[in-house]
Order: structure tokens, then C-alpha cells, then sequence
């Protein structure tokens, strides 16, 4: 999918989530699409900040996002596909579920994914990252492809 298609595709889903009525029964549950949307966001929240960190530009693409970090760690293709698959679809059942929930378990919720985000998010830290490693995928003529 190209730069195009993936605007479109991330519009079209951003849409969708704010059309949706997730508070109906529970106040908080207006939170509920960044739950839905929690690995995109955390990927790109995470990048940037550790960007900024290291006094890099936030705008500039690198291989340190989230999956590269994993591979980098020694995890296998697969078994990165199934945690990214089996996280989606957990993030969707918890935002389905806080829907009818009430406000208290919302708090916990929210509490528990964050401090998870955090452990996780300083666990990714320690995994080094290679220098010079850049997202660029090179112009005709210089030998890349």
C-alpha cells in the first residue's frame, strides 16, 4: 500500500472512529478509539518521543519503530505477526467490553494499559537500535532498491 492508500485507509478509519456512539452506556467509554487504534498510536507516540530523546528530528524516518525494535530483540517474523495480531484483536474486546462497563472498570482499564505501555515502552528502550539505520529507501541510480 502506498503513501495514498494509507492516508485514505487511516482517514477513513479515523472517521469511523469518532462516528461511532461509545458512551451510550458508559461515560469514559468515549475514549474507547484509542483503544481500537493503541498500537498505531503508541508506534508512533513512541518513535517520536524516543527521537526527540536522542535529539533526532521527530519528521525524519528511521528503523526504530516498535517491530523493527522486536526484530532487532531476536524475535522471529512470525511469532511479531501473531503479538501484533493478537494485540489488535485484545485492544478491540477491551474497547467492546468498556463500552457496557462502568466508569470504575474504565479507570482500571486505562490505568492497566498505561502502566503496561510504560514497562513496555522502557523495555523497547534498552534494545539497541542500529546507528545510521534510516528509513530511506534509496533514489534510481544509486544502486538500491
Amino acid at each position: 500500500m502506498g503513501d495514498a492508500g494509507s492516508q485514505f485507509l487511516g482517514v477513513t478509519l479515523g472517521i469511523l472512529g469518532l462516528l461511532g456512539d461509545y458512551s451510550h452506556y458508559n461515560v469514559l467509554a468515549i475514549l474507547n478509539p484509542l483503544l481500537i487504534f493503541f498500537l498505531p498510536i503508541f508506534d508512533t507516540a513512541y518513535v517520536m518521543l524516543m527521537r526527540a530523546l536522542a535529539g533526532q528530528s521527530i519528521f525524519r524516518g528511521s528503523k526504530d519503530h516498535l517491530v523493527v525494535r522486536l526484530r532487532l530483540a531476536g524475535w522471529p517474523i512470525p511469532l511479531i505477526v501473531s503479538l501484533m495480531l493478537t494485540l489488535h484483536g485484545l485492544f478491540a474486546v477491551m474497547s467492546i467490553y468498556n463500552m457496557y462497563a462502568s466508569p470504575r472498570f474504565s479507570i482500571m482499564l486505562y490505568a492497566c494499559v498505561g502502566m503496561v505501555t510504560v514497562s513496555i515502552g522502557i523495555w523497547l528502550a534498552r534494545v539497541p537500535v542500529r546507528a545510521g539505520a534510516t528509513g530511506n529507501r534509496g533514489h534510481i541510480g544509486e544502486g538500491k532498491i
